[in-house]
């Protein structure tokens, strides 16, 4: 059996992109939400924010360059003004 079937990600990644869309792909964001995990070392729990998008069943793990990223493309670090809008990623 196949790592990959066995341990399927819960997020998509610029290698998942990259196979499915080489040039790039326009999405629609729905919405932005998080979970807490658990902390990797004793301390504060960590959280994790993901980017949902009409077009793709899994979500896009949003990290601080990203997340910048995604921000200044819309004039908007809020990111509740960025539901309905489309990107190209």
């Amino acid at each position: 059996m196949h790592l990959d079937q066995m341990f399927p990600k819960k997020t998509l990644d610029a290698e998942d992109l990259a196979k499915f869309a080489p040039a790039g792909v326009v999405v629609t964001i729905e919405r932005i939400d998080y979970k807490t995990m658990p902390s990797r070392q004793m301390g504060q729990p960590e959280i994790v924010y993901y980017m949902h998008v009409r077009e793709f069943l899994k979500p896009f793990k949003l990290n601080t360059y990203n997340g910048y990223l995604v921000g200044d493309l819309f004039g908007t670090k809020e990111t509740n003004d960025w539901i309905g809008r489309v990107i190209k990623i």
